[in-house]
Parts: structure tokens; sequence; C-alpha cells
């Protein structure tokens, strides 16, 4: 990342979170580790089987009469980004150089993996178009502090850069054996569904973002939840 954009990184988060109060040395207070998601889900969508292909989902109910919840049946965001709806735009106006320099080194070193996960996000509803390409959803980690543990909703790979005045908090991935001392504005990315990683303890103020892709998209890009033969559904 061109060294002034890097240096202007926290900055840019604590403006965009309203002040510093929400950003903390460790050590200074007991203040909990925060996030916020600003995603994109395709999870808990009905399934179409044996469905008459030219009736109108409005107008289907479950054998037991009950309502099929049209509400998921296409991808839809996170409660998070009504929200945080500030914050949000914040972030996508302030970090829009940041989040377009991602962009395209991942098109460029991962140029296989970025074709695969641009195509759900070229298949939003409404021709929605996702500010953190090639991946779906951010999330904003304040005050980061993670025990070891995998994503397993996410879907290939999963890109992490830390923000913020701080030292120590490296990456520890533990099935490659490595510890990655991530600074300010670096970026790693890595499969983190198959992959335990939890970032180690730190002093100063450390904040991260976490782009990723819910992997239920899959069903949505094959075959729209299983919809695409329904004549009203398209």
């Amino acid at each position: 990342m061109p060294e002034a954009m890097k240096k202007s990184l926290f900055a840019r988060l604590i403006a965009s979170v309203g002040g510093q109060e929400c950003i903390i040395n460790v050590g200074d207070e007991d203040k909990p580790f925060e996030c916020v998601h600003f995603s994109w889900y395709n999870r808990y969508t009905p399934k179409n089987v044996d469905v008459p292909q030219d009736t109108h989902p409005h107008m289907l109910q479950h054998a037991d009469r009950t309502s099929i919840n049209i509400t998921q049946m296409m991808p839809y965001q996170c409660h998070d980004v009504e929200k945080y709806r500030a914050l949000y735009d914040n972030i996508t106006f302030g970090f829009e150089d940041a989040l377009a320099w991602i962009c395209e080194v991942f098109e460029s070193h991962l140029p296989d993996e970025y074709s695969r996960l641009t195509e759900a996000i070229d298949m939003l509803p409404g021709a929605s178009h996702s500010p953190f390409s090639p991946m779906s959803s951010l999330v904003v980690n304040l005050n980061v502090s993670t025990l070891a543990h995998r994503d397993s909703f996410n879907k290939e790979l999963c890109l992490v850069m830390p923000v913020g005045e701080f030292d120590g908090g490296a990456l520890v991935l533990v099935e490659q054996g490595l510890v990655l001392p991530l600074r300010n504005g670096d970026i790693v990315v890595f499969w983190s569904a198959e992959t335990m990683h939890f970032n180690m303890t730190y002093s100063g103020r450390c904040c991260s973002f976490v782009m990723q892709t819910d992997k239920e998209f899959d069903k949505w890009v094959n075959n729209c939840n299983g919809w695409s033969g329904n004549t009203l559904f398209n």
C-alpha cells in the first residue's frame, strides 16, 4: 500500500467512528472487543423442491400450510448496515481509495480467486454494488482481540488488514505454523474456513478490517437458490 495512504488509515477510522472514544489503549479501561458486520448473506433460503415452475413464490405454502419465508429467497444485507448507516457511509467514502487499491492488488495477484469471488457480487439483487470488491462483506473490528477460531461460513479467501497504532498483535495461522507481525495497513489473505487463527496480545490501539464472502452464495450463483427455473422469479 502506498505509504501516504497507509499513514492516514487510522486517522480516517477515528473520523469514521466519530472520535477516539470507541478505540482505546489496551489496559486503559475494561472495554470489550466490538465488531460491526457490513455483510451480505445467503443463508436459510427456502429450497425449490417439486414446486410448480409457473407459480409465483408469494402464492406458495409449505405442506403444513405455513407461508414460505420470501424475505430470504435471495441474498440480503444484515441489520448492521442500517443500524450503523453513518459508519457504513463514512467507511465506504473515507476508505474508497484504499478499498480500490486492495481490489486491484487482489485481481493482479490472485486472478482466478478474484474471478470466482466477483461472480457472487456481480449477481447481487437489484444490481447492488459491493464497495468491498472482490468480497461482498466487510467486518470492522474495534479493539480487536480474537480467540483461536475458524470462519466456517466464509467462501474461499478472507482478507485481513490491521489499522491502528500498536505493538504486537501478530496474526497466528495455526496449521501453517505462521506468526505474521502485521502492521498498520498490511494485508494478508488466507483460507479462514480451514485455518485456525487468532491475534496475539498487543499494546496501543488496534482495530482491523476483515473482508469476506458468505459461502452460501454458491447456491445463488449456481441456480438462484434453486429458483432459476421459475418463470416468474426472473
